[in-house]
């Protein structure tokens, strides 16, 4: 799958949970997300649950990783939304820490204005002296 595909994957993936979650009545849905599974293109979108759950065929219950992240918060248009991937980085080399797992983003709510859009974008990290991986996405 290409980064440019993205935009439209992604939503049309995190409808289809969404249609399971109203379809099983779970409780309290969340926010929409993705998580980037090692390889280009591999990638689970889903739906914040409050509890694990038995999915499907095509849904399957998930949980981002445990531990340290670094974070940032993109708000605008999500054409602008690889400068958030690009400050994390910056910031992890900056203070000394390595991607060590996978990256995942938090959608907010949609609205009609791009300007609005907001998003969180959240990559697992450790300390300079463990093992680096590499990148899981490149955005550029």
């Amino acid at each position: 799958m290409l980064v440019r595909e993205l935009a439209t994957v992604i939503p049309q993936a995190c409808g289809d949970v969404w249609a399971f979650i109203r379809s099983s009545h779970l409780p309290q849905p969340g926010r929409n997300l993705a998580v980037y599974l090692a390889g280009e293109g591999h990638l689970e979108c889903g739906v914040e649950v409050a509890q694990p759950f038995a999915g499907s065929e095509e849904v399957v219950c998930s949980s981002t990783p445990a531990g340290l992240v670094a974070m940032a918060v993109h708000l605008g248009p999500y054409d602008r939304l690889p400068e958030a991937h690009v400050a994390i980085r910056r910031w992890y080399t900056a203070h000394g820490y390595v991607l060590i797992g996978r990256c995942w983003e938090v959608y907010g709510h949609w609205h009609d204005d791009p300007r609005s859009f907001a998003l969180m974008c959240i990559i697992s990290c450790s300390p300079s002296t463990s093992r680096p991986c590499s990148i899981l996405i490149q955005w550029e």
